[in-house]
This record gives structure tokens, C-alpha cells and sequence, in this order.
């Protein structure tokens, strides 16, 4: 995905989050892009997670192999 065609994806969602959170959309879009590698992380791909966000709820959940760092 082209980084225009990401930021035209989500950048709706963005800005109506603003509305709620007064958090800019700018930031939220450098975020998301950041975290999901402009769209194209597994996690995003695979359950439409931008952020790494990690439980369970309502809409299911996905299994992904991570690797954590615990007091380094």
C-alpha cells in the first residue's frame, strides 16, 4: 500500500476521533503508520490492529508470535 493510500484510508477515522479525543488526526495518522509499517504489518493485515493493541473483547482476537523484553 502506497503511504497516500494508507493515510486516505484511515484518515477519516482519524479525524472523527479528534472530535472526541482532541488528540490531532496528524498524530494519530504518524502513529498508526508507524506502528503498522504504513499498513502492512501482519497484525494489521490479519485483524485490522494498527496499534498493537493486545486483549480480547467483543470482536474476537488474533494469535501473533511477538517478542518481549522484560527488564532490559
Amino acid at each position: 500500500m502506497k503511504d497516500s493510500d494508507f493515510i486516505a484510508k484511515i484518515a477519516a477515522y482519524a479525524v472523527a476521533d479528534m472530535q472526541d479525543t482532541f488528540i490531532p488526526a496528524s498524530l494519530t495518522i504518524a502513529q498508526a503508520a508507524l506502528e503498522s509499517a504504513w499498513g502492512a504489518s501482519g497484525l494489521t493485515s490479519k485483524a485490522n490492529n494498527l496499534f498493537g493493541i493486545k486483549g480480547t473483547g467483543p470482536a474476537g482476537s488474533v494469535t501473533m508470535p511477538t517478542t518481549e523484553y522484560v527488564n532490559e
